[in-house]
C-alpha cells in the first residue's frame, strides 16, 4: 500500500510563494520584457480562469493542456517546506470548471518555474538534489489531481530550457556564454589584442564609443576602408552586417523604409529588446562580434550572463537530470497511480526540422545532427536507453553516462510523446574548431539558414526566427515514426504568430490571411 503523507504548512497564497527563477529575473532585470513591465501578472489566468474556460468551451475545444506551478504548489520547493492549500485548491477549481464544461484537463509539470529557493540552495538543476524534489512535487500533483486528469506530461521543451537557460543564457538562470567568433579564439591563444582593441588603436580612438560614431561616420560617407580586406577586422563586419537591417526589418513589420539610425549602439538596443530571441538565432556571429566589441546593448552586459557560464558541460548535465527527474516521476506514476487512475503519461519536446543547405554529404550529415542535438537528445534516452550516438562521438565525456539501473528506468518511460513544432532551417556543416573551449554549439557544429540562394525558406510570420514551413512537421513526424519505433504523438504547440498591432479593431483581426488558405 502507497500512502501519501504531507504537511499542510502554508496557509496563505502570497506573491511570494510563487518565487520561481522565471519571476525572479523578471523582478530583477529592469530590461527583461520590452516595456520594462514584469511577469506578477502577465495574462492574469489565474484570477480569469472562468472566463477562459467559457471562451475554450465557446471556441468549441475539447482539451486543454495548462502548466502547474511548482512553486505555487510547494512555496519551499520540497515536500518539508509545506504544501500550498491555496495553490492546490486553485488547480482543483479549474480542473473542476473544465470537467463542467466537457473539456478534458492535460497538466505539464514542469514549465521551466524551477522554485528560486532550490536554485540559490544548489543550483537548481545542476544538482542531482532536484530528481528527489521534482519527485516530491509530481506525487502530489498525482495524489491530489489524478482522480480527474488523464494525461500528464512531465516536462515541457526541455531543450528550452536547457538550451536557452545554460547555452544561450537569454533564459532563467542565464548560466550561458555564446560561441567566440574565430577572431577571438586564434588572437585569444595568441596572447596579443583582440581585434577590437587593433582595430582602436589603428583610428586612434580612446573609447568605443568614439569608435563607432568614427566608424558610422566613414561608413555613411563611404570613406575608403582604413582596414585592408585581407584583415578580419569584427567592427567592419558588424557595420556591414548591420546595414540592412532597418529594410529587413521594415520588410517584417510593413513599415516604411528608414536610414541607417544616427545612434547605432540605440538602434541595435532597440532590435534586441524587441526581438532578441531571433538576433541570437538568426544572426549568432553578429551577436558574438558585437559582445566581442564590448558594446553593451540590451542582454548582453557584462553582468546579464554568469559568470558561472560553462556551455561546454553544464546544459549536458541539467538535460542529463531533467531526464532522469522525468524517468522517476514516471516511475511513481506507474506504480503507484495508473492502475487505479487510468491516465497516461509523457513528455513534451520542441523541435525545429533541418533541410541540408547544400546537396552535400555533409549538409545532409549537418541536418541529421542538428534534430540530434535538439530533438534527439531528449527523445532518444526515453526510446532507447542513451543519447544519440552524434551527441556520443561529439561532446564526448562531457556528455553525462547512464548507469545500468538507469537506463532501465529511463527506457521506455513515455507512454506518448508530445511535440511542438514551428519551423524548419536550412543546416550548414562547419567544421569544429579545435581551438574553442568546450561548447554545445561548437559540439553541434552546424549554422542554421533561413534563406537559400537568397530566397527564404517559406514566408516569415511575426517573429525574425519563425518562417512558415508547414511540411516541415511531416518531415518531423515521419522521422520520428521510423527513428524512434512509431510512438503515439500529440502535437501539443505549432502554428504562426503575427506582429502585434494594437491598433486594429477585433473585427479586422478576425481576417486571417496567413492561416486560412
Amino acid at each position: 500500500m502507497h500512502v501519501l503523507i504531507y504537511p499542510y504548512t502554508r496557509p496563505s497564497f502570497t506573491l511570494r510563494s510563487l518565487f520561481s527563477i522565471h519571476l525572479c529575473l523578471l523582478i530583477g532585470v529592469a530590461d527583461s520584457i520590452a516595456d520594462g513591465s514584469n511577469g506578477c501578472i502577465a495574462l492574469d489566468h489565474y484570477n480569469r480562469f472562468k472566463e477562459d474556460v467559457a471562451l475554450i468551451k465557446k471556441v468549441g475545444l475539447d482539451s486543454y493542456r495548462f502548466s502547474i506551478s511548482w512553486p505555487r504548489i510547494l512555496p519551499g520547493g520540497r515536500l518539508c517546506g509545506g504544501v500550498s492549500k491555496e495553490g492546490i485548491k486553485y488547480y482543483n477549481v479549474l480542473i473542476d470548471a473544465l470537467l463542467e464544461e466537457g473539456i478534458e484537463p492535460c497538466a505539464t509539470l514542469f514549465h521551466w518555474d524551477v522554485p528560486q529557493c532550490l536554485e540559490d540552495q544548489y543550483g537548481g538543476f545542476l544538482d542531482h538534489q532536484i530528481v528527489e524534489h521534482f519527485c516530491e512535487f509530481a506525487e502530489i500533483c498525482f495524489w491530489e489531481f489524478g482522480d480527474r486528469v488523464k494525461r500528464w506530461i512531465t516536462l515541457n521543451e526541455p531543450w528550452s530550457f536547457s538550451y536557452c537557460g545554460y547555452v544561450g543564457g537569454r533564459f532563467p538562470p542565464r548560466r550561458g556564454k555564446p560561441l567566440p567568433p574565430p577572431e577571438e579564439r586564434v588572437m585569444g591563444e595568441q596572447g596579443g589584442a583582440t581585434s577590437a582593441e587593433h582595430v582602436m588603436s589603428r583610428l586612434g580612438a580612446t573609447s568605443m564609443e568614439q569608435l563607432l560614431r568614427s566608424l558610422i561616420l566613414q561608413h555613411r560617407s563611404a570613406v575608403p576602408p582604413l582596414i585592408t580586406p585581407s584583415e578580419s577586422d569584427p567592427v567592419t563586419e558588424v557595420l556591414a552586417m548591420v546595414t540592412n537591417l532597418p529594410a529587413y526589418l521594415n520588410e517584417i513589420r510593413g513599415t516604411e523604409p528608414s536610414a541607417m539610425p544616427q545612434n547605432f549602439p540605440y538602434f541595435l538596443r532597440e532590435i534586441l529588446r524587441t526581438e532578441p530571441f531571433a538576433m541570437a538565432q538568426s544572426f549568432p556571429r553578429l551577436m558574438s562580434l558585437i559582445k566581442m566589441l564590448g558594446i553593451e546593448v540590451f542582454g548582453m552586459e557584462k553582468d546579464s550572463l554568469s559568470m558561472e557560464g560553462d556551455p561546454g558541460r553544464k546544459p549536458y548535465i541539467v538535460a542529463h537530470y531533467l531526464i532522469l527527474a522525468h524517468a522517476h516521476a514516471v516511475d511513481i506514476y506507474r506504480k503507484h497511480y495508473k492502475k487505479h487512475q487510468g491516465g497516461t503519461i509523457g513528455m513534451t519536446n520542441v523541435s525545429t526540422w533541418f533541410y541540408p543547405l547544400r546537396n552535400t554529404p555533409e549538409d545532409a550529415e549537418a541536418a541529421s545532427r542538428a534534430v540530434d542535438f535538439m530533438l534527439g537528445w531528449f527523445v532518444a534516452p526515453v526510446i532507447t536507453g542513451d543519447y544519440p550516438p552524434s551527441m556520443r562521438e561529439n561532446a564526448g565525456e562531457r556528455l553525462p553516462i547512464f548507469k545500468p539501473d538507469e537506463v532501465k528506468l529511463v527506457r521506455g518511460s513515455c507512454d506518448f510523446l508530445g511535440i511542438n513544432y514551428y519551423t524548419t532551417y536550412y543546416a550548414k556543416n562547419v567544421p569544429k574548431s579545435t581551438s574553442s573551449p568546450p561548447h554545445y554549439d561548437n559540439e553541434r557544429h552546424v549554422e542554421n539558414h533561413t534563406h537559400r540562394n537568397g530566397v527564404p525558406i517559406g514566408p516569415r510570420g511575426g517573429s525574425m526566427w519563425l518562417y512558415i514551413v508547414p511540411e516541415g512537421i511531416f518531415h518531423l513526424m515521419l522521422h520520428i515514426k521510423e527513428k524512434y519505433n512509431n510512438p503515439e504523438i500529440f502535437i501539443a504547440e505549432d502554428g504562426v504568430d503575427e506582429v502585434n498591432d494594437k491598433t486594429i479593431t477585433i473585427s479586422k483581426a478576425r481576417v486571417d490571411e496567413i492561416r486560412i488558405k
